[in-house]
């Protein structure tokens, strides 16, 4: 037998390839990320994110995309890039899950970079002068 795929080689293969598309990356103006791989002992598939960079530097990853999709529907003010102070804590506003009901927000905490979910009641929305405010009637009944 000759040499058989393993994690370690999936793991230098994969960064070899991200590594050698840098130069595609400078000449269509995109970012190249390498997503998941799978392997066999004699072969590998890997997973590779392509987004546009946008005009503002900013990445335009799918779940960016969908924000702006999502963000319109649920009346939020915000847009990708902004940033929301929670608890103390400053969070970038970087995408929607919308397969995630409960915390479909993605944010990135500006001190260390980790990525977080959150819910949309978070997120500033705009008030609809139009819709109907909730009134409690109170019947009074004489006995």
């Amino acid at each position: 037998m000759g040499n058989i795929i393993n994690r370690n080689m999936v793991k230098n293969i994969a960064s070899d390839i991200e590594s050698s598309l840098k130069d595609v990356e400078k000449k269509y103006n995109v970012k190249i990320t390498r997503g998941n791989a799978t392997f066999g002992t004699s072969n590998m598939t890997l997973k590779m994110n392509i987004s546009k960079i946008g005009n503002d530097g900013t990445v335009l990853t799918k779940e960016a995309s969908d924000f702006k999709t999502y963000a319109s529907i649920h009346n939020v003010t915000s847009k990708v890039g902004d940033i929301i102070n929670h608890l103390g804590v400053d969070y970038k506003v970087i995408g929607w899950k919308p397969r995630s009901t409960k915390y479909p927000i993605l944010m990135e905490k500006v001190s260390n970079g980790g990525r977080y979910k959150f819910p949309v009641a978070l997120l500033p929305k705009k008030s609809n002068p139009t819709a109907k405010k909730a009134t409690r009637v109170y019947n009074k009944f004489d006995c």
